[in-house]
């Protein structure tokens, strides 16, 4: 993939697989005049397809030029002529047309939405025309893929520091549930140490060995609150760096031009804290963001074009 390789594919058939099911081709630069089949895969820097992909199909390319996307892709700037139920993650993303798909990035342009897609983005989407119902536009941190895999990252850590956290937690109530039982007995024990010793005599072993037990039980209580306590500070340093890397999509903005249907949602959602995410529906073209004070979705009535308010817009 990182050699002067280029491959280019083609059929004669207008409805043949210029790639056939379960090929695999990896190259710098691939151009495919035709279709591919399922279970196909390519893998390069930059893709032309000209046809469509099966939707059991998987492209990887930093760069790709599609016309009909069915199946997964990943890579950094993609533009596709349409996407029909088509799963995509990328930085950049232009579409002219989608009609059902599973959408992620950060930057995403759509000239036509249709229905039934999921549009996950962490910084600016565009709807020229919204044409259809079923849709849910996702504010979301997940957008960014570099953070997403950072946050994953953080998260698999966060995870296992509360589990370690709840099994730290059943020991000390288990020895604290001990503690209690075992106190009063510590007590009349203590005592009669005391007065062993105020007589300068030695204490029973069996005195002093069950004493001794109950202090073991002090002691572990003690350092096993201390690493419970380290384990929160830890815990709670990686819930301010997930946050801090999600400050992005307080900025995202969701622009609608034109046309629009009630059955639209727009949501807001956060990794942490982990709370309901805001939601609301499609009102009418404009901008819709995030307002941080009120905790909601705001929809301004504005034309993109030259700012100008709308009046009575909408519902």
């Amino acid at each position: 993939i990182n050699t002067n390789t280029k491959i280019i594919v083609g059929t004669n058939g207008e409805f043949a697989d210029a790639i056939g099911s379960g090929v695999q081709i990896l190259a710098n630069q691939i151009i495919i005049n035709g279709n591919i089949g399922a279970n196909a895969k390519t893998i390069s820097n930059k893709l032309e397809l000209n046809g469509q992909s099966h939707k059991d199909s998987v492209i990887l390319a930093k760069e790709a030029k599609i016309d009909i996307l069915k199946g997964s892709l990943r890579g950094d700037k993609i533009v596709i002529g349409s996407v029909e139920n088509g799963i995509i993650e990328c930085n950049t993303l232009e579409i002219n047309q989608i009609n059902g798909g599973n959408l992620r990035a950060q930057n995403i342009n759509i000239n036509e939405l249709y229905y039934n897609s999921n549009i996950e983005f962490s910084r600016k989407c565009i709807v020229n025309n919204l044409k259809g119902g079923n849709n849910k536009i996702i504010f979301t941190p997940y957008g960014n893929l570099s953070l997403k895999k950072q946050i994953n990252l953080l998260k698999t850590d966060l995870d296992s520091k509360d589990m370690e956290q709840q099994i730290l937690q059943k020991k000390i109530t288990s020895l604290i549930y001990k503690y209690s039982r075992f106190q009063s007995t510590a007590n009349e024990l203590k005592e009669m140490i005391k007065q062993y010793k105020e007589q300068n005599q030695e204490a029973p072993s069996y005195v002093m060995e069950n004493y001794n037990y109950f202090l073991e039980i002090v002691k572990l209580i003690k350092s096993l609150k201390l690493k419970n306590l380290d384990l929160e500070k830890s815990k709670n340093d990686i819930e301010n760096k997930i946050k801090s890397l999600q400050k992005e999509v307080f900025e995202a903005e969701f622009i609608c031009k034109e046309g629009w249907l009630k059955y639209n949602d727009v949501i807001f959602e956060l990794v942490l804290p982990k709370i309901r995410p805001s939601k609301t529906i499609i009102k009418g073209i404009g901008r819709y963001y995030f307002d941080s004070e009120s905790k909601k979705i705001v929809h301004q009535k504005i034309f993109i074009d030259d700012e100008k308010e709308i009046d009575n817009y909408g519902f």
